[in-house]
């Protein structure tokens, strides 16, 4: 093989590692909606799959943005919608879970920081199996209109 035949190889495969290297639990579709003036907690929502044959829980999640994250769900209790502090999120194996208002989400509670809608919050996941994930989420406002949307059913 000749020097440029390598190099191209060498590339091709180089540019494929990445693919390779990703992780089993991928987030995607997330975002922070920015906590309203005066309020010091934001939620964050996302959709995590375990690619993985074995159930995880996303046991816990800083952010420099907040003193503390916990965990939340909703549910309904004697025909009201209870949010609940959770220990944490069940991912089970070959699966996604979706985090958004009215369900599961993450709250960023003593939000310390000025930020803005368009800017980027960073938090750090740890799971169960001790592996960590660093994601990198938009901030939205509840009026940017993608999770504040009326259907009307007919």
């Amino acid at each position: 093989m000749t020097l440029k035949l390598w190099l191209g190889v060498l590339l091709g495969v180089s540019m494929t590692l990445p693919v390779l290297a990703q992780s089993p639990l991928q987030v995607s579709d997330g975002h922070v909606r920015l906590p309203v003036p005066g309020q010091t907690k934001a939620a964050a929502f996302m959709q995590i799959h375990n690619a993985t044959a074995n159930d995880i829980e996303l046991s816990s999640i800083q952010c420099q943005c907040a003193s503390r994250v916990e965990v939340h769900s909703h549910r309904h209790e004697n025909g009201l919608m209870k949010m609940r502090r959770e220990e944490s999120l069940p991912l089970p194996a070959n699966a996604s879970v979706t985090l958004a208002p009215g369900g599961w989400h993450l709250m960023l509670l003593d939000w310390n920081t000025t930020i803005r809608t368009g800017e980027d919050v960073q938090l750090q996941l740890t799971f169960s199996d001790e592996s960590t994930q660093l994601i990198t989420l938009p901030v939205k406002s509840v009026f940017d209109g993608g999770e504040h949307r009326h259907s009307h059913h007919h």
